[in-house]
């Protein structure tokens, strides 16, 4: 091993009894390891990010789906169900009340 808790080790002729002798880190090691460690750094931050959001995401989630009714509406009987034809947002209907308030207003305008 050349590397040790950041410590790079010297060979020496020493016996194997004895400790090796340890020499400073160069500058560069320095900074490749600052490199790595501000890159881990900045992993785990956007892991934990990622984490908070999608844990937020199923709170809504689970918001929403704990306001939704327990059971689906009943259907509707077919004295209750509006026809498309009679029904006030229907095409035909705003027509025919067209039709009937230009008759109505702009025809006695005529008139007078």
């Amino acid at each position: 091993l050349e590397v040790i808790d950041g410590i790079t080790l010297k060979k020496s002729d020493v016996k194997e009894d004895s400790t090796p002798l340890l020499r400073p880190m160069s500058a560069s090691s320095i900074v490749s390891i600052r490199q790595v460690d501000s890159q881990l750094k900045a992993a785990t931050d956007e892991q934990d990010s990622l984490l908070k959001n999608i844990a937020e995401r199923f709170h809504a989630l689970r918001m929403l789906m704990n306001s939704l009714p327990a059971e689906s509406p009943r259907p509707r009987t077919d004295d209750s169900c509006v026809t498309a034809t009679s029904s006030r947002c229907s095409s035909r209907a705003r027509l025919k009340d067209a039709r009937n308030f230009a008759a109505v207003n702009f025809n006695n305008n005529d008139a007078e």
